[in-house]
């Protein structure tokens, strides 16, 4: 029962997002930073969407509220974790959004997604491993990082260390990662 109610909740996860979603973290406790600089409201001015860091009493944690262009808004735990020289962003749901009980609730599970970040001056560019060419690199090399299958879809099951390693392994390689997203810092309001 609970393995189905972990492969629903997976299904689901991959049929609303865009990401590679990963049952672990990206950090080990040492990989962590804090970088109270990103704390404050950051927005794509091409899509209106926003993104809102706020500094949390969790040590070396963010809260993120991610506002699509539609208005809709998520919450999410974020962490920056220093892989190398280069910093990625670890980020997981907080409160799935469902409508139902609380005993169906607490059958789902958040899954981790990971952003490769680039803060310059008053911007910051973010882009994620891209699902299709993950598939791709799995079906050529099923043994390239641990994941599972999942209605045709990827899910990491690798070791922090592992994913790091494949991460930096990939990260110049143009059809691995996104084209970045370029958010800038905006003024707050209510």
């Amino acid at each position: 029962m609970k393995n189905i109610a972990i492969l629903s909740t997976i299904c689901l996860l991959l049929a609303c997002s865009s990401c590679v979603p990963s049952l672990n973290p990206l950090y080990m406790e040492q990989d962590l930073i804090f970088d109270s600089s990103l704390i404050g409201v950051w927005g794509d001015k091409d899509t209106n969407e926003t993104w809102v860091l706020a500094s949390c009493p969790r040590r070396f944690e963010y809260i993120l509220t991610y506002t699509d262009p539609s208005g809709k808004k998520g919450e999410f735990g974020a962490r920056l974790v220093r892989v190398g020289d280069k910093t990625f962003l670890d980020i997981v749901p907080v409160n799935p959004g469902f409508t139902q009980s609380d005993f169906y609730q607490g059958h789902f599970f958040s899954t981790h997604t990971f952003a490769h970040i680039v803060k310059d001056g008053s911007s910051v560019r973010l882009s994620v491993l891209e699902p299709h060419w993950l598939k791709e690199a799995v079906a050529m090399n099923p043994d390239v990082i641990r994941h599972q299958k999942i209605r045709g879809e990827i899910v990491l099951t690798s070791s922090p260390k592992e994913t790091q390693k494949f991460l930096l392994a990939n990260l110049n390689n143009r059809e691995a990662f996104s084209e970045p997203i370029e958010l800038t810092r905006k003024k707050y309001t209510r």
